[in-house]
């Protein structure tokens, strides 16, 4: 596994988070995606992210929830995304089986 700690360029993140319903004998789906604000890494402060993210309520259908993260450098004060498979990550969190 390697360490992230050898990226000296990453000063940024942003989370993702995504929920989805499937409905397997359709084939139809339903899903919303939000992202959080690029955040700095190295900054003491505590962070408060608020990303909501929403379905139909009481889904008859297989509910997935999904959370990524993305690296960010900041070059000139403007953000770049680590272009690198090392730097981004997505897993699932959360499957709910009615």
């Amino acid at each position: 596994m390697k360490r992230l700690s050898k990226w000296k360029e990453l000063h940024n993140v942003r989370l993702t988070v995504s929920i989805g319903t499937v409905d397997f004998e359709t084939k139809e789906y339903d899903v919303d995606l939000v992202q959080s604000d690029a955040f700095d890494l190295a900054s003491k402060d505590a962070v408060d992210i608020n990303t909501t993210a929403t379905i139909s309520a009481n889904s008859e259908k297989v509910v997935f929830v999904v959370l990524g993260i993305e690296y960010y450098q900041t070059v000139n004060r403007e953000l770049y995304i680590i272009n690198n498979m090392e730097c981004r990550s997505l897993a699932m969190v959360a499957v709910n089986i009615p």
